[in-house]
């Protein structure tokens, strides 16, 4: 019998244990990075007390690092740091702390986001700035943040739009986080990119129809299903999930045959986003295929659709195979949820620029 390894519980350090933490080369231990989340007050004046006393370099990997941990753990909250970070003079701290932020971008931060998106020097940091507008773009469009501040996400984000070059990182960043906008204007600059010669403007349209929630896209997104790039049949599989696109169900029961894994994984994805019993039945057969990749992964995807779409019965036990420990046994991980995945296939530019 097969024993599961002691899962050792986290104590958070005492805070002066782990300023003393971030001057060191080595990274934070999860006992640290407990330590600092969620400052405040007192507690937050000495962090920062100590963070004006390090180096380029170690400000960078602390930040990068808190970045991270806050996208993995639902239990650290480093927005306060996050914010004051923003303003740094290392464009890879500026770059970790608006990633950071985009997780869960705080309304009152909405100022210091357009400032970033419109001034910083530098494009990664523009385009991350984008990107977590994009997430409050969202919630404006759902009614989470008041009119005048969903108004003023919108006219910095097609701002940008106007301001940019066209088919720049930022321009493509701004196109995908105003596309769940129900404007006119967006619907024009999504159909104009989807005709670009440019090959990553044309992935980036792919990836914001399925973020517009717009189901009038959806014929066009499963004809980005048979694109020779992979780039963009990954975004077109992804999309279909978002779109809830039932007809799109035979096309990515195809795609888990694609000869890259990675456009299999996205196919998965959004099968198991689209709530139909043709998707489930999908998965269902894949889960029980010979071939073990995709049977493991298929099996994962489909405890994903059962989160989401199943009855409360069925729910609850796909709820705890998918919360997850890590080694370090902070808390189960964050559930992958469709905002979340979309955040992080907005970073696969770097990786598919050349087969795009």
């Amino acid at each position: 019998m097969n024993r599961q390894p002691k899962r050792r519980r986290v104590r958070r350090w005492p805070l002066e244990r782990a300023l003393a933490a971030m001057r060191e080369p080595q990274p934070l231990q999860p006992g640290a990075l407990l330590a600092l989340s969620d400052l405040s007050g007192e507690r937050f004046e000495a962090w920062k007390a100590t963070w004006a006393t390090l180096p380029p370099e170690r400000r960078i990997a602390l930040a990068e690092q808190l970045r991270d941990a806050s996208e993995r753990h639902a239990v650290l909250n480093f927005n306060a740091i996050f914010a004051h970070v923003i303003a740094d003079e290392e464009a890879r701290v500026r770059l970790a702390a608006l990633e950071g932020l985009a997780l869960e971008p705080p309304i009152a931060l909405i100022d210091v986001l357009e400032r970033a998106l419109a001034e910083d020097p530098n494009e990664a940091v523009r385009a991350a700035a984008a990107t977590a507008l994009g997430v409050l773009m969202e919630a404006g469009e759902s009614g989470q943040i008041p009119q005048r501040r969903r108004d003023q996400v919108y006219r910095a984000l097609m701002g940008a739009l106007r301001r940019e070059p066209y088919g720049s990182l930022v321009y493509r960043r701004a196109l995908e986080a105003v596309a769940c906008a129900s404007e006119e204007a967006v619907e024009w600059y999504i159909r104009d990119a989807y005709a670009a010669d440019d090959d990553l403007l044309h992935l980036s349209a792919v990836t914001a129809m399925g973020l517009s929630h717009n189901s009038a896209y959806s014929a066009l997104v499963r004809a980005a299903l048979q694109s020779i790039s992979p780039a963009v049949r990954r975004a077109a599989a992804r999309a279909c999930g978002n779109l809830d696109d039932e007809e799109a169900v035979a096309d990515l029961e195809r795609l888990l045959e694609d000869p890259d894994d990675e456009v299999r994984q996205a196919a998965l994805e959004g099968l198991a986003n689209i709530s139909t019993k043709a998707a489930r039945d999908t998965l269902e057969r894949a889960s029980r295929s010979k071939d073990e990749w995709l049977a493991e992964r298929a099996q994962r995807a489909l405890e994903t659709w059962l989160f989401w779409h199943a009855e409360l019965d069925e729910q609850a036990d796909s709820l705890f195979k998918l919360m997850e420990f890590d080694e370090d046994s902070l808390r189960p991980t964050r559930l992958v949820t469709p905002r979340i995945r979309r955040r992080i296939t907005r970073e696969e530019d770097n990786n598919s620029a050349s087969t795009a």
